[in-house]
């Protein structure tokens, strides 16, 4: 990956998170929202899309999966989240409000097969994808997303271990992972710090570099080449 290329993803980036052209309801973005495809169609997304949780196990096929359970946890406690956002002034905050949100969700799982959620990122990377796409997208947030943005993790998962840009093979092996791995490789907390902490680093790096602003969350526009795709907020952008 050139210099050359991670310029346009910085760019892409203050775009797509600083000035997204279309907002969404809260509510919408948990539940589902119908998106502005190139061909002038709408395709429905979500924060979190139920694909995502293919591996949070069932014990009931016929009893409530996991994505209810998200979902209606980021309904009911809407404004409380909102309210402790806005209240974010660091990565270390964000991040310790993550663990909150882990720990509050884990025992909702009633119906999920035992030790799935032993694995820190298996669950700490739903509440990622949910706090780069409500930041990203929720009119409620547009007050504070600037200045949330910047404190964003990326959600690991195997799209971004796969990505040379993102992680190389040494970074990878210091940390028992591999190219292939999902994201429930991942499993504590400080296996998952260090990780965030190598791509704090590297945003800095490219950012110095570049002379531009470049903050972690902006690798996830690597994925599928979503720097280049049509679009004009983040949902838009997915291929």
């Amino acid at each position: 990956m050139t210099f050359a290329i991670m310029l346009q993803v910085a760019e892409r980036g203050e775009k797509i998170f600083y000035k997204p052209a279309v907002l969404y309801p809260w509510d919408e973005i948990v539940w589902g929202v119908e998106v502005a495809r190139p061909d002038g169609r709408t395709k429905k997304m979500w924060a979190v899309a139920g694909n995502t949780l293919r591996g949070f196990h069932r014990i009931r096929k016929d009893a409530p999966g996991p994505s209810l359970v998200f979902r209606n946890f980021y309904t009911e406690n809407k404004k409380r989240i909102i309210d402790r956002l806005g209240e974010i002034s660091s990565w270390e905050e964000l991040h310790a409000f993550g663990n909150d949100l882990c720990n509050e969700l884990r025992p909702r799982f009633t119906n999920i097969k035992s030790g799935i959620l032993t694995p820190y990122n298996k669950l700490r990377k739903q509440i990622d994808l949910y706090f780069a796409n409500l930041t990203a997208l929720a009119r409620e947030l547009d007050p504070i997303r600037n200045k949330l943005v910047e404190h964003l993790p990326l959600p690991l998962d195997s799209q971004m271990f796969s990505h040379p840009s993102v992680f190389d093979e040494d970074e990878l092996k210091r940390h028992g992972l591999k190219r292939s791995d999902s994201y429930g490789r991942v499993l504590t907390e400080d296996t998952y710090l260090s990780l965030q902490g190598i791509l704090r680093q590297q945003s800095a790096f490219i950012g110095e570099t570049l002379g531009v602003t470049f903050h972690p969350i902006y690798f996830d526009l690597l994925w599928n080449n979503r720097y280049k795709n049509w679009g004009g907020n983040l949902f838009e952008t997915n291929p």
